[in-house]
């Protein structure tokens, strides 16, 4: 099938599905719609979600892809039918693996979503140029809607989910790992591929984080979640659709687990607290994201907590703020400690200290982390370490009935008692203390041999 072929099939399949009133679609047509044009992508900066020129600004990058070098889809040295989906190329050395440790198989294709157009052959990229008068209908949406994002993003959009399908059916790919599941057309690609090629079965395999907040409506054959707290959510979140779970390790783990199953190799804690840091301020400040549940809020709330706790119990602990990666860069790093020594006045300089190396590889060096709802949280949870999570009494993504509400601090005061409850227990109390056994590293699956 070729590409050109594939792209008028997706096109019409698209607006197929747009043009059809919703009550006569199916719930997964209105919700693969819903996700498209409510939802918020991570692809663009806040400030060009309601720029007027954005769709000729991707149409532009769209012609510059066209004008570049051929690229090739990357491929292991492993002969089967298997696809890894990705943002970009920059994980080939790594997601593979971790595929492998979790299937026994590593998959033999490597496709980057962001590189789509580039895979495509000279004689294929003239035609691509015709194909773009087919965008001038999100063009002109992209300027009068209001949705102006969610049309412009359509116009990239069609031809990534058209370059993935071709290249599946003509080297007859029958599985497919998709780690680009939170982006807003991921649930139009599964349609899709299920209406053409319905026998290819597509995992999914969110990053351990919450569902509700970043996956909420999800399609998919095989759902590999990698927390606990994932599987607490289905349960809730009622737009998630698969056949069968699957439970594993958070993607990082490969990376640093093994130093913590190994008792010689543990460290003794050499910081009291240990502030796991979102970014979110600088992030804002830089307008590169979205702030989910307004997490810049709770991350405030959680420094103003550790500053108070400080003030009022005379705590001699002291503190290390393990740094966003946007924190860490170069332009920033300077601002970032200022801003953490300005929210913890009451911490002596002598009491604060800043990481700026691999995070998950010291997790062992404090003794109570805090943060709020974000991936390195559960992945100090999985290897193992007493952490709580800041969340505000108004902040509704944390279901109350997970077991990590029972380490929720929605309040000064639920944080100081779980403070001082966690401050002198072993890891392993307390785990069994708040219900958290489940969120262990030992209570996965062991991982897979790859031959």
């Amino acid at each position: 099938m070729s590409f050109t072929f594939t792209y008028l099939q997706v096109y019409l399949f698209f607006w197929k599905i747009f043009l059809t009133p919703k009550q006569q679609r199916s719930i997964a047509q209105n919700k693969s719609m819903e996700a498209l044009f409510e939802n918020v992508s991570l692809r663009f900066p806040q400030k060009e979600r309601t720029d007027l020129w954005i769709g000729f600004k991707i149409i532009y990058r769209q012609l510059l892809f066209l004008k570049s070098p051929v690229k090739k889809v990357l491929t292991t040295a492993y002969e089967n039918k298997a696809l890894l989906y990705e943002s970009t190329d920059k994980f080939f050395d790594s997601e593979p693996l971790y595929v492998g440790k979790h299937t026994g198989e590593i998959p033999k294709f490597y496709f980057s979503k962001e590189q789509s157009i580039l895979y495509l052959t000279l004689f294929q990229r003239v035609f691509a140029l015709f194909l773009m008068l087919f965008s001038l209908p999100f063009l002109v949406m992209s300027v009068f809607s209001k949705k102006k994002l969610a049309w412009a993003m359509l116009i990239s959009q069609l031809f990534e989910i058209a370059s993935v399908s071709s290249f599946i059916h003509k080297n007859r790919v029958d599985r497919l790992y998709d780690f680009v599941n939170y982006e807003i057309d991921s649930n139009l690609l599964y349609l899709f591929l299920k209406q053409k090629f319905n026998p290819i079965t597509h995992y999914k395999i969110p990053s351990p984080n919450s569902l509700k907040n970043h996956n909420h409506i999800l399609f998919c054959d095989v759902l590999a979640l990698s927390t606990h707290y994932q599987i607490e959510e289905l349960d809730e979140l009622v737009f998630i659709y698969y056949q069968k779970i699957e439970k594993w390790h958070p993607e990082y783990a490969l990376n640093y687990i093994h130093h913590y199953k190994n008792p010689s190799l543990k460290k003794e804690p050499k910081y009291g607290i240990g502030f796991y840091s979102h970014g979110s301020w600088i992030r804002k400040q830089n307008g590169d994201a979205d702030i989910e549940n307004d997490i810049l809020y709770e991350e405030e709330l959680a420094l103003a907590y550790l500053n108070r706790i400080k003030q009022n119990t005379l705590n001699t602990q002291n503190i290390c703020i393990f740094l966003h990666p946007h924190e860490k860069k170069a332009q920033n790093i300077k601002k970032a400690k200022q801003y953490y020594k300005d929210k913890l006045s009451a911490f002596t300089d002598a009491d604060i200290f800043f990481y700026q190396n691999n995070t998950a590889l010291a997790f062992d060096t404090v003794n109570v982390g805090v943060g709020c709802l974000s991936s390195i949280v559960f992945e100090r949870l999985f290897a193992g370490f007493k952490t709580i999570v800041c969340i505000s009494e108004n902040d509704k993504s944390l279901l109350k009935k997970t077991a990590l509400h029972n380490i929720r601090a929605y309040s000064y005061f639920s944080f100081e008692k779980c403070f001082q409850s966690s401050l002198h227990c072993s890891h392993v109390e307390f785990f069994k203390r708040y219900n958290l056994e489940k969120y262990h590293h030992t209570s996965y699956p062991e991982l897979k041999e790859v031959c």
